[in-house]
């Protein structure tokens, strides 16, 4: 059952808000068993997946796919994902609509899993919190959107750090997630989550300004998680 807001404003305007479709990318790929297996990974051209991640030849684990696309923007391997689970990006964009209006997010509709702008993708701020509500409810997910770099180790043994592109992991002890997106028709978009004993929040923001979007953020959880 979906708990009322604690605070909103405008939550029903339908926008490009770009930093939702890895986290329910993330929520499929984490509950899908499968996905923890090593698969061959196609060419990469046809893959997604980005040159410095993996070559044609190379190996890739479901779940470092999914680490490597949490922390740090990376559309390639959300597509790659995609195709592993649905066969196409048109397919799994099916799934994540089906999913979303199972959820109640009926405002939203997605044409591809990483967000990038094409016309007829839209969501909400009211919708983006029912689904990043489930997708902090997985364990797998939680354990990779609350770090704040991580060690990526390629099929070779190649290792590469990364780091998360959401400041306020380093910023804040309290926050835990989760995603950060922007393109130029979105603005900067943030999905933030933090907790203290007893109390857990969720914090949307999207359309906002590069120097804003980290204070407001801030402010909101600070609110949320105290008030």
């Amino acid at each position: 059952r979906a708990r009322p807001a604690l605070g909103e404003h405008r939550v029903d305007d339908r926008l490009p808000a770009r930093a939702k479709r890895p986290v329910a990318r993330a929520g499929v790929a984490a509950a899908d068993p499968g996905t923890a297996e090593v698969r061959h990974v196609a060419r990469v051209e046809h893959a997604g997946v980005d040159h410095d991640l993996i070559s044609d030849r190379e190996h890739a684990v479901g779940r470092q796919l999914a680490v490597r696309q949490a922390p740090r923007e990376a559309p390639g391997c959300i597509g790659c994902l995609a195709r592993d689970d649905a066969g196409s990006i048109e397919a799994f964009a099916e799934v994540m609509n089906r999913r979303a209006r199972e959820l109640g997010a009926v405002n939203s509709h997605f044409v591809n899993p990483n967000g990038l702008p094409v016309p007829g993708q839209y969501s909400t701020a009211r919708d983006l919190s029912l689904i990043a509500r489930v997708a902090y409810a997985n364990p797998t997910i939680r354990s990779i959107v609350c770090l704040p770099q991580l060690v990526f180790r390629y099929a070779n043994g190649r290792t590469r750090e990364l780091q998360n592109t959401n400041r306020l992991l380093r910023q804040l002890p309290y926050c835990n997630g989760m995603k950060t997106g922007y393109t130029e028709a979105a603005g900067k978009c943030l999905i933030a989550s933090g907790s203290r004993p007893g109390r857990e929040v969720i914090v949307v923001v999207l359309g906002d300004s590069s120097s804003r979007v980290w204070r407001d953020a801030s402010a909101l959880l600070s609110w949320g998680l105290w008030m």
